[in-house]
């Protein structure tokens, strides 16, 4: 009986980390699109307030994938070195 109880543990255990992992993933990509997305809305205003079409949208998305991929490299690598 105390084997059985063990396999059990440990299997809700794992099935507790793997879904706390997708979690935390699709957090993850959540945070990046969003931080892109509102770089490239800044530049689409940019675009239709000052009649920059269509450099402010390309630098927005250039910015926005820039500083998104930093904070998504930053997030990942921080947690493996602890």
């Amino acid at each position: 009986m105390g084997i059985w109880r063990e396999s059990e543990s440990l299997a809700r255990d794992r099935t507790r980390s793997a879904a706390f992992d997708y979690l935390r993933y699709s957090a993850l990509g959540l945070q990046y699109a969003i931080g892109l997305v509102i770089f490239v809305l800044a530049g689409r205003y940019a675009d239709s307030e000052w009649g920059w079409s269509p450099w402010g949208t390309l630098i927005g998305a250039v910015f926005g994938f820039t500083a998104s991929t930093t904070w998504l490299y930053r997030q990942i690598y921080s947690k493996r070195s602890e």
